[in-house]
C-alpha cells in the first residue's frame, strides 16, 4: 500500500507491526485496533507510552510499519515516515503539555487554527460547549485545576479534528470524582462525535468502565487482546489485575430525594439506588461508583438490616484468582463483586445461581456528569 492511499475496505483504525530497542528496554509487539474504544492496559514499565508515541510518530520505531485509517504513516520497508502533525492524530500526553503563554481560548483555537480547512470537522464552539469551558475561557493555564487542564487538553486535541483521539493515562493525577468524569467524557466524545479512541491505563476499573477492546502489555510485548471482560476473567493475567481496587462506575439519574431522611433515590436503567449523598437536584446525571469490594452477596434474602441497597442479580461468571474471587453479576446492569475464596467455597456459587447483593447506601459515591448535547459539530 502506497503513502496516502486508503483501503475502501479497511475495518481497523489502526494497524501495527513494531520494534523499538533500548538499552534496558525493547518494544516488539504487533496488532490492530478498531474504530471504537481501545485501550493499553499494563504496569508502569510495560511499554504503553512507548508504543503509543510510536503510533503518533513522536518517536520513530527501529523497523516495521503503522497504517492508520488505510493509510502508511510509517514503514521501515518503504522509506515513510510521516511526522507527527502530518498523522491527523489528537493525542494527549500524561502531563496535558498546554501552552502556559496561552489562556484557555487560545489554546483550544491553536490547532484549529493549524487544521486545513477542509478537514476541520469539529469547531472549537462544540468543543467548548461539550467540555463546559465557557466560564474558562479567559483564564490562564496556570491557574487551573488538574481537572481543567485535562479538560482543556482534550477540548484542544479534539479541535485539529483528528482522525483518531489517542491519551496517554488520561486520568492520571485525577482524585476519583474527576477520573470518573473524565471516563464520562471519553463516552460522550466516541458517543457524540464518532471519534475512534486509543487511551493507556494500568487501571482495570477505567478498563471496564469504557473500552470496548483492550490490548495486553508486558515487558514490551503483548500478552492478550480482545474484549476487557473476557480478557481480564483468564486467571492467567491476575498478576496485572489488582482486583482489590476495582470499581463499578457507570451513569445514573437523580429520580426522588427524600429529605427527611437524608436519602436520594437514583435511577439506573430499571433499577433504584440509594445514596447517602444528597447535594444533587432532581434530573441531574452523575457518575456512580461502588468499589467491588464494598458489595456483600448472599443466597437468601436477609432480614432487617441497615443497607439500604438489597436487590436481586444473577451470577453471571465467577473467576478465582490466588486468594480472591471476582464475580460478574446482572442486576439489570453489569456489576462486580470481589469476595473471599473462602466466601466463594461456603456460598457454593455457580453460574445462572440467583443471590443477592447487598450494598449499603454510604457505598454509593456519586458525582456530577457532563452534560449530554446532540449533533456531530
Amino acid at each position: 500500500m502506497e503513502q496516502g492511499s486508503k483501503s475502501s475496505h479497511n475495518s481497523k483504525a489502526v494497524s501495527f507491526e513494531i520494534s523499538k530497542h533500548y538499552d534496558n528496554f525493547s518494544l516488539e509487539c504487533h496488532a490492530t485496533m478498531s474504530y471504537g474504544i481501545t485501550a493499553l492496559f499494563g504496569p508502569s514499565g510495560s511499554g504503553k507510552t512507548t508504543l503509543l508515541n510510536c503510533i503518533t510518530g513522536i518517536d520513530s520505531p527501529d523497523s516495521g510499519r503503522v497504517e492508520v485509517m488505510g493509510s502508511l504513516v510509517y514503514s521501515s520497508d518503504n522509506n515513510i515516515n510521516l511526522p507527527p502533525e502530518s498523522r491527523r492524530f489528537g493525542y494527549l500526553v500524561q502531563h496535558t503539555a498546554l501552552f502556559p503563554h496561552m489562556n484557555v481560548l487560545s489554546n483550544i483555537n491553536y490547532g484549529y487554527k493549524l487544521t486545513r480547512e477542509s478537514d476541520r470537522i469539529i469547531r472549537p464552539e462544540k468543543l467548548i460547549d461539550l467540555f463546559q469551558l465557557k466560564p474558562l475561557l479567559h483564564r490562564n493555564i496556570g491557574n487551573l485545576s488538574g481537572g481543567e487542564q485535562r479538560r482543556v487538553g482534550l477540548a484542544r486535541a479534539l479541535a485539529t479534528s483528528p482522525e483518531i483521539l489517542i491519551l496517554d493515562e488520561p486520568s492520571a493525577f485525577l482524585d476519583w470524582s474527576m477520573r470518573s468524569l473524565m471516563l464520562d467524557y471519553l463516552r460522550t466524545i466516541h458517543a457524540e462525535l464518532g471519534t475512534p479512541i486509543i487511551f493507556s491505563s494500568h487501571s482495570l476499573t477505567e478498563i471496564l468502565a469504557v473500552a470496548e477492546s483492550i490490548i495486553v502489555l508486558s515487558d514490551g510485548k503483548i500478552l492478550e487482546q480482545g474484549a476487557p471482560t473476557q480478557v481480564f476473567l483468564d486467571p492467567k493475567l491476575s498478576r496485572l489485575a489488582e482486583i482489590n481496587s476495582l470499581e463499578n462506575l457507570f451513569p445514573a439519574e437523580v429520580h426522588h430525594k427524600t429529605d427527611s431522611n437524608g436519602m436520594t433515590i437514583l435511577k439506573i436503567e430499571n433499577i433504584n439506588l440509594i445514596t447517602s449523598d444528597v447535594e444533587f437536584e432532581r434530573g441531574e446525571t452523575l457518575n456512580v461508583s461502588i468499589k467491588a469490594n464494598d458489595i456483600i452477596l448472599a443466597t437468601d434474602r436477609p432480614g432487617l438490616t441497615s443497607a439500604r441497597n438489597i436487590t436481586t442479580a444473577t451470577v453471571e461468571e465467577i473467576t478465582q484468582f490466588e486468594h480472591h474471587a471476582l464475580i460478574r453479576l446482572n442486576i439489570g446492569i453489569k456489576l462486580f463483586v470481589v469476595i473471599t475464596k473462602l466466601a466463594l467455597k461456603e456460598l457454593e456459587l455457580k453460574h445462572g445461581q440467583r443471590i443477592y447483593a447487598i450494598i449499603q447506601s454510604s457505598n454509593v459515591h456519586c458525582t456530577k456528569s457532563p452534560a449530554k448535547h446532540q449533533g456531530q459539530s
